[in-house]
């Protein structure tokens, strides 16, 4: 069974460089192949994501993929 992003939860990932940054995202709507996340703390927008499966868990990179991205994995909510 995979385990799946829910809405109205908040996800949080740390940085790959420094484990004291925390970054947290808002699920605010999906589908089956993406997830509408609130991306900014100040000035939050709505970003749409691809969602991918890794080790039975739903996962997606919020600030787009790139070398060292964050990354959210379902397991992660509150």
């Amino acid at each position: 069974m995979i385990k799946k992003f829910e809405t109205n939860k908040t996800y949080s990932c740390r940085s790959a460089c420094d484990n004291d940054c925390v970054w947290k995202y808002k699920i605010v709507k999906r589908t089956k192949c993406f997830i509408w996340i609130l991306v900014g703390e100040f000035k939050p927008q709505l970003s749409r994501r691809k969602i991918t499966t890794r080790n039975g868990f739903e996962t997606a990179q919020p600030l787009g993929p790139y070398s060292m991205a964050p990354v959210l994995r379902a397991t992660e909510g509150k």
